[in-house]
């Protein structure tokens, strides 16, 4: 029985492109898509002794609502990420507390049927200023994201055939002259640049 109502766990196998780009390739890709960036905002948690391949997070979504988001990496070859993700949308009182008090690996187990860890703290937020278009056959995000006293950029491609990513790459570099990069996730980089900090 799901005690949450309409709020399901939403689960499912993520594959996606993860590329790093300049500012300057970010700015040509943005001005050759009619697309206007949103903005959503990644809250990051964490416990000690947390996996590295692992993250949880709470996402205030485009135009709002929130989500908890556990994910968990796969594998990971050539730039492209296979994960476990899973989802519950949360309202606005129950993500504030998260944020604010945490999060307990019980709430964690109920809500999206997973296990580990203690207790998570929430510690701290990046924001993402997303511009999503269609290119051809790829549905394509390009992120400007912004934590901790960083910017950075990278355009992501989620798609269930590692071909058609493949393609995707040499499509970049003959159209744009954009050459590959892997870019690793955002909690990473977040986690990274947090760690360095404190």
């Amino acid at each position: 029985m799901d005690i949450y109502g309409k709020n399901k766990i939403m689960n499912n196998i993520e594959r996606e492109l993860k590329i790093e780009l300049t500012k300057e390739e970010y700015g040509l890709l943005l001005t050759a898509s009619t697309a206007r960036p949103q903005l959503q905002t990644n809250f990051y948690f964490y416990c000690d002794g947390m996996p590295r391949e692992t993250v949880v997070r709470v996402r205030l979504k485009q135009g709002g609502g929130y989500l908890l988001c556990f994910k968990r990496l796969l594998s990971a070859h050539n730039g492209i990420n296979v994960c476990d993700e899973r989802e519950q949308s949360i309202d606005v009182k129950t993500a504030e507390s998260f944020i604010a008090d945490g999060l307990s690996a019980d709430e964690l187990k109920t809500r999206l049927d997973v296990d580990g860890g203690l207790s998570y703290r929430c510690i701290g937020k990046l924001d993402t200023y997303r511009a999503k278009f269609t290119e051809k056959q790829w549905t394509l995000e390009l992120d400007r994201n912004e934590y901790l006293g960083v910017t950075d950029y990278e355009l992501e491609c989620e798609c269930e055939s590692d071909v058609a990513l493949e393609n995707l790459k040499e499509y970049l570099l003959i159209t744009y002259g954009i050459a590959f990069k892997p870019s690793a996730a955002k909690s990473g980089r977040f986690f990274a640049k947090y760690f360095q900090k404190n």
